[in-house]
């Protein structure tokens, strides 16, 4: 969503939609996916809105009918529910802050039972949505089974706009009772802990806790920051509401910014290779974060070395150029994030699309067969609603169904000095469907 300084509205708003997908990445001993009986989620601190707006919700899909629960006892919050194959079943979370909220909203204090806590008899999919009026973003959750207990963050730089400062954030979730957090932050912290210097925090399970940066200071910058825990936990990575690049304004010369949020995954499923295909937008060119998970890495870009990366350190591409292929000779992480709108309250001749998110962009270990989409359905607000699919060609493209109608091989197109395809498609809002003989990688996104 674009917010002026001056804290009147322009008219563009931006919110990635929910993507159910497949998550194996065959780095881990046994294939895993993002389908699971158990979740523990929470969602770190969103700015944007009086209030009324507020809509914080989980999306929920599964293969077979599964009957579930979802409980936040910090507010005595009980509701089941019943999962369909091919549908989305909505729960709407408390997300009132005068009333009582899921948001968690400072930094470094323990927030006991803030953690959602999801469970089903049979495995399901759950998707996050933190969404003020002005300010919006989603997150695909990671099962109990799947969670690690070594992870790095994915922010952006604190966005000091006066009056209305906002800092990059992480936070994450105990599954289990007595887990100790070892946390290094990259940057200096809300509370004035320093750089580099590793805190513990003791949590219970669903018990949530969040690190802030410095919210006044444009350098401060919490990307790669190292959590590390005895038992598995669930980590959460992004911004309150970011201004993406740092220095971006409108035409109108107003500033616009947006919530980030992702679930990390654990650094053990990290990959090597990545295809990033830019948002579609008539507007600037995204962003790009390579985070390297180990020292010595030597990241390439289009097959040409650009940097050599240690542990915690990101190799960023301010100007995304085109579909762009990222590899490394050690796991990496890639954030592609949408830059803040070029246009204005009134533009009527061109879209401005793009408000900031961020997106994981998976490697291609993770590719999947098939995949259950929702674009959120709200036609004022959202008025473009995309999907941008990658594919192996090989010598012949292999069948995409969406919605069980073959995609058309004219809408595929080559990625530059590489065996794969990539199309970027228009589609309803809505739930749809897609599936293949091989695998693909999948992004859903909407823009208004």
């Amino acid at each position: 969503m674009i917010k002026r300084i001056t804290l009147s509205v322009i008219s563009m708003s931006l919110l990635l939609a929910i993507c159910l997908a497949g998550f194996a990445p065959q780095a881990w001993a046994q294939q895993r996916s993002n389908f699971g009986k158990e979740f523990y989620v929470a969602f770190g601190a969103n700015q944007g809105g009086d209030e009324s707006g507020n809509l914080m919700a989980l999306y929920i899909t599964s293969k077979v009918v599964a009957t579930g629960s979802v409980d936040v006892p910090a507010l005595a919050f009980h509701q089941t529910f019943t999962a369909t194959p091919g549908q989305i079943t909505t729960i709407t979370l408390p997300s009132n802050l005068s009333a009582g909220s899921v948001e968690i909203t400072s930094s470094e204090i323990i927030y006991p039972g803030f953690g959602v806590h999801i469970t089903s008899d049979n495995d399901i999919a759950v998707f996050g949505m933190n969404h003020k009026t002005w300010s919006s973003d989603a997150f695909m959750a990671l099962p109990v089974s799947v969670l690690g207990s070594e992870y790095r963050t994915m922010n952006y730089n604190s966005s000091p706009v006066s009056g209305n400062e906002t800092a990059c954030e992480f936070w994450f979730v105990a599954t289990q009772d007595a887990t100790t957090f070892e946390i290094t932050p990259r940057a200096a912290t809300a509370s004035g802990k320093p750089k580099n210097v590793k805190f513990k925090v003791t949590l219970d399970h669903g018990e949530a806790y969040m690190v802030q940066g410095d919210l006044v200071d444009s350098n401060s910058d919490l990307t790669g920051s190292i959590v590390k825990a005895n038992k598995p936990f669930a980590l959460f990575s992004g911004h309150k509401r970011a201004r993406i690049p740092t220095d971006a304004y409108n035409v109108d010369g107003s500033v616009s910014r947006d919530h980030l949020c992702e679930q990390i995954p654990p650094m053990s499923a990290w990959g090597d290779s990545v295809i990033v295909v830019p948002f579609s937008t008539s507007a600037r060119p995204d962003l790009v974060r390579v985070l390297s998970s180990s020292d010595d890495n030597q990241i390439r870009v289009n097959d040409q070395p650009v940097a050599t990366l240690a542990a915690g350190d990101f190799y960023e591409i301010r100007s995304l150029p085109g579909v762009t292929v990222i590899s490394a000779s050690k796991p990496i992480l890639v954030g592609q994030y949408m830059h803040t709108s070029w246009g204005s309250q009134g533009n009527t001749t061109t879209p401005a699309y793009g408000d900031p998110a961020l997106a994981l962009v998976l490697p291609v270990e993770q590719f999947d067969t098939a995949y259950t989409i929702v674009s959120m359905v709200n036609p004022t607000a959202f008025t473009g609603n995309f999907m941008n699919i990658v594919v192996v060609s090989g010598e012949i493209l292999p069948t995409i169904y969406f919605d069980d109608v073959p995609l058309s091989s004219s809408q595929f197109h080559n990625v530059p000095n590489n065996y794969f395809k990539y199309a970027q498609i228009p589609i309803t809002q809505g739930t749809h469907s897609l599936h293949s003989r091989t695998n693909f990688g999948l992004t859903i996104y909407a823009l208004g």
